[in-house]
């Protein structure tokens, strides 16, 4: 009888340390669970992520054909030949000689509305 409750013993001691690693295992398994599914949820943003990056991707690359069409098509145009007779150096010249026609376009103007107002007083 006495065996009998000593072989009981260590059977629900042993049935009792079954439980607790059963338990242990249990949460871990439930964690890895949980980690498992957020790395599905960012997998799943990242690939949200590369699919508008491909778009962008597309629409760039389309951009680029255009612009490079646009260039091309420029350079196959003849350019429009600037006048020998016009030099950039004297482009500061040229400028001012127009604010001078502008300003006394200006004055002559305001001499047709006001007769009373002169240039030299």
């Amino acid at each position: 009888c006495q065996d009998l409750q000593r072989a009981i013993s260590i059977l629900q001691e042993q049935i009792s340390h079954l439980q607790f690693v059963i338990h242990s295992q249990h949460q871990n398994l439930r964690s890895v669970i949980q980690e498992m599914e957020g790395l599905k949820n960012n997998l799943k943003e990242q690939d949200k992520r590369i699919e508008n990056l491909k778009e962008k991707v597309n629409i760039l690359e389309a951009q680029n054909k255009e612009l490079k069409n646009q260039v091309a098509l420029s350079s196959e145009t003849p350019k429009t030949k600037v006048s020998k007779a016009v030099s950039t150096r004297n482009t500061p010249v040229i400028i001012g000689i127009i604010r001078l026609c502008f300003m006394l376009q200006l004055s002559n103007n305001d001499l047709k509305t006001d007769p009373e107002k002169t240039l030299i007083k």
